[in-house]
């Protein structure tokens, strides 16, 4: 358990004992397990906050994905009009000619 072996943890509990005394010893057990608690909390919230950011940054990617092909089509889109209005143009000049001829 946490890379000692039973008899070390059993020696560090005796003279965690000795040191505190066997009065004190349920006030820091608890202090000890609030601590732990809130370290633990602290770490969930973290975790979860940065699992918070990769999803944004996430989105953020498929947001700016969806622009640029959007982008592109709108462009793609436009230069088509246009070379259709310049066919339109070319034809109706070539049919204004042939009507004044």
């Amino acid at each position: 358990m946490f890379g000692m072996s039973l008899s070390e943890f059993f020696l560090l509990a005796l003279i965690v004992l000795v040191l505190i005394g066997p009065k004190q010893l349920p006030d820091v057990m608890k202090t000890l397990g609030k601590i732990a608690r809130e370290l633990s909390k602290a770490r969930r919230d973290l975790t979860k906050t940065i699992d918070q950011d990769d999803s944004f940054r996430s989105i953020k990617e498929s947001v700016n994905d969806v622009k640029k092909s959007v982008s592109f089509k709108v462009s793609d889109l436009t230069s088509s009009l246009l070379d259709e209005k310049e066919k339109k143009e070319v034809t109706i000049e070539d049919e204004e000619t042939r009507v004044h001829e």
